[in-house]
Parts: structure tokens; C-alpha cells; sequence
């Protein structure tokens, strides 16, 4: 439980971080605005496939129900 927390705590600080860079330290401009977003994006999505591989990984069967998370998940038992 204390990993999903400090997960959490984490994540928050960054993305206080990347809201306070963007609102006073970027420009305003079309592009690059758009270029941030598209990494936010791709970011957040990221963080919630290590919160998803972390839950599997910590013994959770709930998410074994699905289709996805069996081909993603535990098809990669092996490290090396």
C-alpha cells in the first residue's frame, strides 16, 4: 500500500510541476503548447500502465478477467 501512495505523491508533484512550467515559463504559442499536451498525454497514459503492471505484479487476480491485461502483463514474466 505505502508504494501505491508514494506512486501517487509522485505523480502529483510532477504534474504540479509541468502545470506551474507551462502556465509561467513557456511561451504561449500554438505549437508549443500543442507539443506539451501530446506529451501529457503520452505521460499520463504511461504512468497508468506502470500503475496497472504494478497492481498485476503485487498479486491482484481482478485484472487477470481481461483480455488485455493477460496478453500484456504475463506474457512478460521472464526478466531477461
Amino acid at each position: 500500500m505505502a508504494s501505491i501512495a508514494l506512486s501517487t505523491v509522485v505523480i502529483g508533484i510532477n504534474t504540479y510541476f509541468v502545470v506551474h512550467s507551462v502556465m509561467y515559463e513557456i511561451p504561449h504559442q500554438w505549437g508549443i503548447l500543442l507539443g506539451v499536451a501530446i506529451y501529457a498525454v503520452l505521460y499520463i497514459l504511461m504512468c497508468i500502465y506502470f500503475i496497472l503492471h504494478m497492481i498485476v505484479s503485487m498479486g491482484n487476480t481482478r485484472l487477470n478477467e481481461y483480455q488485455v491485461s493477460t496478453n500484456t502483463y504475463h506474457d512478460q514474466t521472464h526478466y531477461f
